[in-house]
């Protein structure tokens, strides 16, 4: 992995992910930008550490969701860790993370089923696909929280 991003080491600017300024927050986010795709997984341990400021994880998964088909499987291998940061950026990259949410569904932790259900969501029709896994899903024992997310999932692949 690189370590310098504009003149400054790529930890630095994962650091400043957390900063309670928005002016650094956003000089890390436009800096990051530019990092390989190799350098997901730290920014991952950061947000399994909690050390990302709650203001930056919708640019964070912006940016990590465009890494598209190169990032996801980094992004996957955080399901259990961060389902909702990594559902968050899979949501960002675009229907082409269906099938990713889909198989995030077969997890045994009910909380990425439950972000994977609201990932596929989001998609719509585009994630018609995703219908016999999400009826499967529904045959599991999960809380209601669940339950409506993978009902409106479902509900949301078939308008």
């Amino acid at each position: 992995m690189s370590k310098h991003i504009a003149g400054r080491e790529i930890d630095e600017w994962i650091a400043d992910l957390a900063s309670s300024s928005f002016l650094e927050r956003s000089q890390a986010l436009r800096a990051l930008l530019q990092a390989p795709v190799t350098c997901i997984p730290a920014v991952m341990a950061a947000a399994r550490a909690g050390k990302l400021h709650s203001a930056i994880w919708e640019g964070v998964a912006a940016w990590l969701g465009s890494y598209g088909d190169e990032g996801m499987a980094e992004l996957c291998e955080c399901w259990d860790e961060q389902p909702m940061l990594v559902t968050c950026a899979l949501v960002a990259a675009g229907p082409d993370a269906v099938p990713a949410l889909m198989e995030a569904l077969t997890s045994e932790s009910e909380e990425s089923r439950r972000w994977a259900a609201y990932g596929l969501g989001q998609f719509g029709k585009e994630a018609r696909g995703a219908q016999v896994v999400l009826r499967a899903a529904m045959r599991l024992p999960v809380s209601e929280k669940t339950r409506e997310s993978l009902l409106h999932a479902l509900k949301a692949s078939e308008e």
